[in-house]
């Protein structure tokens, strides 16, 4: 899931000495993509094939039942890392103002703040994007990865979590997240090892990395930033463990 803690969750398993190998899998996010293409699944069979012992990928992938075939054909264990959707929406504005290289970059440059995140929370449609695929609301992007905590079978952390006092979370919650992933992963870590890599864990070089905070949606949601969330997002912050505040 993009703006998520992609990046705080590979530091992760860096640390614990996996080697990433080939390119981050993008299917589904970028065109809003429901149903996978022949295309898409071979590139994935491909990609995911690659990896062996002590290896990971990384991937920002809608759910699919033909890529979870894939990833259980090869064996494969999945951490899927989530966050709360209003964070996501506020990263995501920022992000793509700052990559001149995004293709809703040129439009982003020419809204305001409000409006740039107003357009990360509901989307833009083809006709405001020249005829382009349309970018979708928060709430469709975050029903097409439920699949992941549902079906997927595999381990689901929270960035929340994850991210320790550094980050606005608490390194107890830090410290069980760490713990729970390197158990899932088969590894049998002494507690002085799981707080050196705690210590080591917040990482602000990371080429996407903006501050990484818990919580900054609240410095600029305004009334109708959070009246058009509720008005997409449906039971997404229920179905992830989020409450409505």
């Amino acid at each position: 899931m993009p703006k998520a803690g992609t990046h705080l969750l590979t530091r992760l398993l860096e640390l614990l000495h996996f080697r990433e190998v080939g390119r981050s899998l993008e299917i589904g996010p970028n065109e809003g993509m429901v149903t996978i293409t022949r295309k898409h699944i071979q590139q994935a069979s491909d990609s995911l094939s690659q990896i062996g012992p002590g290896c990971f990928a990384r991937s920002h992938m809608y759910f699919y039942p033909e890529i979870l075939r894939i990833i259980n054909e090869n064996q494969l264990k999945t951490i899927t890392i989530v966050r709360d959707p209003r964070d996501v929406c506020v990263s995501d504005a920022f992000h793509i103002l700052k990559r001149s290289d995004h293709r809703l970059h040129p439009y982003y440059s020419k809204m305001s703040e409000e409006e740039q995140l107003m357009a990360s929370i509901v989307g833009m449609s083809s006709s405001q994007l020249g005829g382009d695929l349309p970018s979708s609301d928060i709430g469709f992007h975050y029903r097409h990865y439920l699949g992941w905590l549902k079906d997927g079978a595999g381990l689901v952390v929270k960035f929340e979590d994850l991210v320790g006092e550094r980050g606005g979370g608490t390194d107890q919650a830090q410290m069980e997240t760490v713990t729970k992933i390197s158990k899932y992963l088969g590894l049998g870590l002494s507690r002085q090892k799981l707080l050196a890599l705690c210590g080591n864990l917040f990482w602000t070089k990371a080429r996407t990395f903006r501050k990484g905070q818990i919580g900054t949606w609240r410095q600029h949601f305004r009334p109708a930033h959070m009246k058009a969330f509720r008005d997409v997002v449906g039971t997404v912050m229920e179905d992830f463990g989020y409450g409505e505040e």
